[in-house]
């Protein structure tokens, strides 16, 4: 919900850089909270913040403020009354919407489905943490084992993965941007139906 026609570009080439559909909605099309709601992302300025503010709709993620300028003290206002979690000054932050919308997209089509997570720490070596962890992981439909011990001879040993091909840590080194979980997960190794990092 952009006024501004230079935000309005702004987004329409960000969001074509990241692949995702934007639909506008002006100031003469209330928001629903349906519409509120079903939205992967929602980008405002800061009339639509103050606008949204004021018709009480529920916290959500994914909802940025964009402005031309430096951010005003109302500008940052509306943003807190809306629940953004970001504000972000075009063209000069065009990087972080661009994280935000692939960051929406990605959530949008995993349909935000999230597991558990069970944190499995032994009190000291050989107290058979690692064991517990991969007995929890075989029991389950679905599951991802990381092993976060950085002097652990890796998780993968204990499920006869040594020799699985795909991705390790040392593979995930990352100087900077943003990985995209579902080509992380399948580029996995999946020894005995676990996926194991």
């Amino acid at each position: 919900m952009l006024t501004d026609p230079g935000l309005r570009d702004e987004l329409d080439r960000v969001a074509a850089a990241v692949g995702v559909r934007v639909v506008h909605l002006g100031g003469r099309h209330p928001v629903s909270r349906k519409t509120w709601s079903a939205a992967a992302a929602v980008v405002l300025d800061h009339a639509a913040a103050d606008r949204c503010g004021r018709l009480a709709l529920p916290r959500r993620t994914h909802v940025s403020v964009l402005t031309g300028t430096e951010a005003a003290t109302a500008t940052w206002a509306a943003a807190i009354t809306v629940g953004a979690q970001h504000v972000l000054r075009m063209p000069e932050q065009e990087g972080e919407l661009v994280r935000e919308l692939a960051e929406a997209a990605e959530s949008a089509r995993d349909d935000g489905i999230c597991g558990a997570v069970v944190a499995v720490i032994g009190g000291r070596g050989g107290a058979g943490a690692s064991l517990f962890a991969v007995a929890l992981a075989q029991a389950a439909a679905e599951a991802l084992l990381v092993d976060l011990d950085p002097w652990a001879g890796g998780i993968d040993l204990l499920v006869g993965g040594e020799t699985a091909p795909g991705l390790r840590w040392p593979d995930l080194a990352l100087q900077g941007g943003r990985l995209n979980w579902s080509a992380v997960r399948a580029a996995l190794p999946r020894p005995r139906g676990i996926s194991v990092l």
